[in-house]
């Protein structure tokens, strides 16, 4: 790396690894796993390096390794023992997760793609969207509100992901393009004030994948704005709608209610993110609406 970020608190490191603080200070004082300096006023801090070797120490403990018998392990050791034990699906697409918090900490775009190539040669896009970039999307989220990372931090990974969604897109749509089902129109569109799209793009992402016709809006769409669809010639139409912090609680009937009067009778509304069951409750029962409660759902609702 270039430059590496430095000077974690013990509160640093128990938002980016999930491990309480009082649990940190026990394995320094039983294990002596870490060795942070200290001010003159006794406050820990701890390297990247440190923070990187509690990372791999908590995947191991994770997998039923014994922290008494981590402790003993030297940091070649450790390796090993992670390389073994991110064989299994799940715990390599932890240890993904866990490389790009690093990458994202250290702004380090090398790294970052690095991690993803090496990703995309064992598991399709759906997989690393899925079971790297949302679990990582969801931990970032946690720091951002506990103050453990800044905004810079957030839109630098978000827009690496962002460029990666693109890249699979513009592969899918050129030999899709002659073999188009043109039976149903699908819209993918985020509300007014709504502008983390990565969840949407990745629902665009799979229409395209799955061979449909479909329109990407993108963010900060008014639903009044969505009526001059209803000039096409086009039969069913399927919108597609993903909230992350729009609409807010007090304006979510009225969105719902606009959504309505768009609507033809054959018409569906698929609510998806954050926002989708209280979009799904405000729909009052109509069942063109339906809420996916994550995006692997995304794939039985598409005809």
């Amino acid at each position: 790396m270039d430059f590496i970020k430095e000077n974690f608190s013990i509160k640093d490191l128990e938002n980016l690894t999930g491990i309480k603080a009082h649990t940190i200070r026990i394995w320094e004082q039983r294990y002596n796993l870490l060795k942070p300096d200290r001010s003159d006023t006794n406050i820990r801090t701890y390297s990247g390096a440190e923070l990187m070797k509690l990372l791999n120490i908590h995947l191991l403990n994770s997998t039923g390794e014994k922290i008494s018998k981590i402790a003993k392990l030297s940091e070649s050791e450790i390796i090993e023992k992670l390389t073994q034990v991110t064989k299994i699906e799940h715990n390599f697409f932890d240890k993904q997760v866990n490389d790009l918090l690093l990458a994202m900490l250290n702004f380090d775009v090398s790294i970052f793609n690095t991690i993803y190539d090496n990703c995309r040669v064992k598991y399709s896009f759906h997989e690393v969207f899925i079971s790297v970039f949302i679990p990582l999307l969801e931990k970032i989220g946690v720091l951002w509100q506990t103050n453990s990372i800044q905004s810079a931090h957030e839109y630098f990974i978000s827009n690496l992901i962002r460029e990666k969604v693109y890249s699979e897109i513009d592969r899918i749509k050129a030999p899709k393009l002659g073999l188009i089902d043109k039976s149903c129109l699908y819209v993918v569109f985020l509300p007014l004030n709504e502008i983390h799209d990565l969840g949407s793009l990745f629902m665009y992402f799979k229409l395209l994948e799955h061979g449909k016709l479909v329109i990407y809006l993108g963010p900060n769409i008014s639903e009044n704005s969505l009526s001059v669809l209803n000039e096409l010639d086009k039969g069913k139409t399927v919108y597609l709608i993903h909230g992350t912090t729009q609409p807010v609680p007090e304006k979510t009937d009225n969105f719902v209610e606009r959504i309505k009067t768009i609507l033809s009778k054959k018409d569906q509304v698929i609510f998806a993110g954050r926002k989708a069951e209280a979009m799904h409750s405000a729909s009052d029962g109509d069942d063109r609406f339906v809420a996916l409660s994550n995006l692997e759902q995304l794939a039985q609702y598409i005809n």
